[in-house]
């Protein structure tokens, strides 16, 4: 049974006059999860390999050179506006479309890609004409020096949003911004619900990325955790009224159906949402809690503690497929 997220190739255009041997750290993490990166030294190299290649997301740096070897506030703008078919005379520097890039045209898949944007320095009008290009609310903003945790995860919302696409191509671009990972979720959704055992064979990121989207969904603001933090649990919910906020600490365990959370882990969880002083602790699964760890917690009010299961996780997912909806079954596995 094929999984939902597919398999490499992927592949990551990076836009930077610098070069490769400055980002060295960098790619050799990407290429562990499988990336392909394609380095490109100008605007025109960039342009020339989009018009060529198929790829699944752009990463640029904010000031580039259009040709040559001297740099422009304007390079990652051109770049963008260029992408976007976007042909009117607003080029700042030069006025108009620079003929170094006027002949070419990119792919078609490659028209609407998400496109993070690395700077160590913005200028403001450039940022300005940036965020007044179409499809502008899927550009992601990175400082240099790079936090490597927000890099991987601008690459792991690709995989989602080329997952989506594929399973519905009718799907635009994803949103992508840092504090809300938005990818064509019900697309996702409908293919969990349908394929049910698809959920425990997610890479666990993916899979709380998954869990994440459902606190946001109940209007929760969520952060995610970096991976190499062991603090004992993976995204955090908080939400605010005018008198006080809610903070709630989430464990996510992709696991296999047979495979169930016992209580060493949930007596885990609790303990730091004790420690932290949190609303309330949520152990989210693909699988099930077993029933040694619901006996120790059982005297635990609720809204202290509380699961996540698998069977929670599919309806919620059945949500977003009118179909399933209408006929009051699904092909969920209980």
């Amino acid at each position: 049974m094929p999984p939902l997220i597919e398999p490499p190739p992927k592949r990551l255009l990076w836009v930077d006059d610098d070069g490769r041997e400055r980002f060295l750290y960098e790619e050799y993490l990407l290429r562990k999860k499988g990336w392909d990166i394609i380095w490109a030294h100008t605007t025109k190299d960039a342009a020339r390999i989009l018009t060529q290649e198929a790829v699944d997301g752009i990463a640029t740096d904010h000031i580039h050179p259009l040709t040559g070897d001297e740099p422009t506030t304007w390079g990652g703008y051109h770049l963008i506006k260029w992408l976007r078919n976007d042909r009117d005379d607003d080029w700042g520097e030069p006025k108009r479309i620079p003929p170094e890039i006027e002949s070419y045209r990119p792919l078609d898949g490659n028209k609407n890609l998400p496109v993070l944007i690395i700077g160590a320095f913005f200028d403001e009008e450039v940022e300005r004409r940036i965020r007044d290009l179409p499809h502008a609310d899927e550009l992601s903003w990175l400082e240099k020096p790079i936090n490597v945790e927000k890099l991987i995860v601008f690459t792991e919302a690709l995989e989602l949003n080329k997952s989506a696409r594929q399973g519905s191509p009718a799907q635009h671009s994803l949103v992508l911004t840092f504090e809300e990972i938005e990818p064509a979720w019900d697309a996702v959704r409908r293919h969990l619900a349908r394929n049910p055992n698809h959920l425990h064979q997610m890479d666990p990121r993916q899979f709380e990325l998954l869990v994440a989207q459902i606190f946001r969904d109940f209007g929760w603001k969520v952060e995610l955790t970096s991976r190499t933090r062991d603090g004992g649990y993976d995204i955090i919910a908080i939400k605010r009224d005018w008198s006080s906020q809610q903070r709630i600490l989430v464990e996510a365990k992709r696991f296999s159906p047979s495979r169930k959370v016992g209580v060493g882990i949930v007596r885990s969880l609790y303990g730091v949402k004790s420690s932290v002083a949190a609303s309330q602790a949520i152990l989210a699964t693909s699988s099930y809690v077993t029933k040694d760890a619901r006996r120790e917690f059982a005297r635990v009010i609720p809204w202290e503690l509380d699961f996540l299961e698998r069977d929670k996780i599919l309806d919620w997912c059945a949500q977003a497929d009118p179909a399933l909806l209408r006929s009051g079954t699904s092909d969920v596995e209980k």
